[in-house]
């Protein structure tokens, strides 16, 4: 669920310029709907910005274009994912959410 990320990024990240890029599979439209709904709703609807579908052989472009990464599993299929290796792969400190 990204609805918790979105809400964190509006509590922490104030400034204009930064950005929130939410990059991985493809969404159902009504979810992607509904997450660009509230981040318009937060007032962050101009800093996120969503890249689904990007394929595995080129995720690293947006990661080497990151700060931090973060995953927000919130279960226990998504509890070893081959994304938090490739993000510390590319040197990015990662944070990662307490499925349970």
């Amino acid at each position: 669920d990204l609805l918790p990320l979105l809400h964190a990024f509006h509590a922490i990240a104030p400034r204009p310029d930064e950005l929130l890029w939410v990059v991985g599979h493809a969404f159902p439209d009504d979810y992607a709907d509904a997450l660009r709904g509230e981040a318009h709703r937060l007032g962050i609807g101009d800093r996120v910005r969503f890249h689904p579908g990007v394929a595995v052989t080129e995720r690293h472009e947006p990661m080497a274009a990151a700060d931090f990464f973060v995953l927000p599993s919130d279960t226990i299929q998504e509890a070893h994912p081959n994304a938090v290796g490739e993000a510390l792969a590319t040197g990015l400190p990662a944070l990662l959410s307490d499925w349970d």
